[in-house]
């Protein structure tokens, strides 16, 4: 995720990694839990839950603006997005609106 052009793009690469993170990722605990309950995450019907969408679902019903991340899930899902995040904070904190507004498109009730 080198900087090829103005900041702008940048963010805009981190926002919309991350909001991929946010929408897609599965951990294997929860996949793990899924298979002890007897069902198969490849079955067409049971597509897991993605692992942070209860807390992004709480967090806009409860008008509350901190969203827990566990960092080795970043890591896991995208370790270029985990290092950005590291070594500079400053897309992502510029971009919470804009990842809020697509988390409530995607996962409003």
């Amino acid at each position: 995720m080198a900087a090829q052009g103005a900041g702008d793009d940048v963010g805009r690469e981190v926002h919309n990694r991350m909001v991929a993170f946010l929408n897609d990722f599965v951990s294997q605990a929860t996949l793990e839990a899924m298979e002890m309950d007897g069902v198969s995450a490849d079955a067409d019907a049971a597509q897991p839950l993605p692992d942070y969408q209860s807390q992004i679902s709480s967090m806009l019903q409860c008008d509350t603006s901190t969203l827990f991340v566990d960092f080795s899930h970043l890591m896991q899902h995208d370790a270029e997005l985990a290092e950005v995040c590291v070594t500079d904070y400053t897309p992502l904190t510029a971009s919470y609106t804009e990842i809020m507004m697509m988390c409530d498109l995607v996962w409003t009730d």
